[in-house]
């Protein structure tokens, strides 16, 4: 991956076995002209290719920021192990950051204030008054409908 134009990974390191099963894929991948295209598209990579007998292949990747990042190669073929150097080539070499912990620092947890366990049982009184909906006009509230009853009352007095 480029960074302000500088491609992260500095060095390369091959390591397979020439009997093994398990570095077939990576035998054939250096026999291949997929490594001289690689090697050819990136000339800032060092590689270091190495004979490992009685172990399974792999790659280990040395970045600029001085992070190691080892993939194992056992029984891919060549064109999966070009397919995990390309991984190699455009990554940073470290995990992504994590995200954790509290975020919102304040007195209250919430930014809407603080939980109560009984929030739910708790109404208004006013919006618990029982309004006989017959009297009820439409967009008329319980408290213009009192008000309008005592004014019709006063009216027919």
């Amino acid at each position: 991956m480029c960074t302000r134009g500088l491609f992260q990974l500095k060095k390369v390191s091959l390591y397979f076995c020439d009997m093994g099963g398990s570095s077939k894929g990576v035998r054939d991948f250096l026999k291949s002209d997929y490594l001289k295209e690689f090697l050819a598209n990136n000339p800032q990579i060092q590689f270091n290719f190495y004979l490992k007998r009685g172990s399974h292949p792999g790659i280990s990747a040395t970045y600029v920021n001085g992070f190691i990042k080892d993939l194992s190669l056992r029984n891919k073929s060549h064109e999966d192990v070009l397919d995990d150097m390309l991984r190699v080539r455009n990554s940073f070499g470290r995990s992504a950051l994590s995200h954790s912990g509290d975020k919102v620092y304040g007195s209250n947890k919430s930014i809407q204030g603080g939980w109560k366990s009984n929030m739910w049982n708790t109404y208004p009184l006013h919006e618990l008054e029982t309004v006989s909906y017959t009297h009820l006009r439409a967009h008329e509230t319980p408290e213009h409908l009192v008000c309008r009853l005592l004014l019709e009352k006063k009216k027919m007095k």
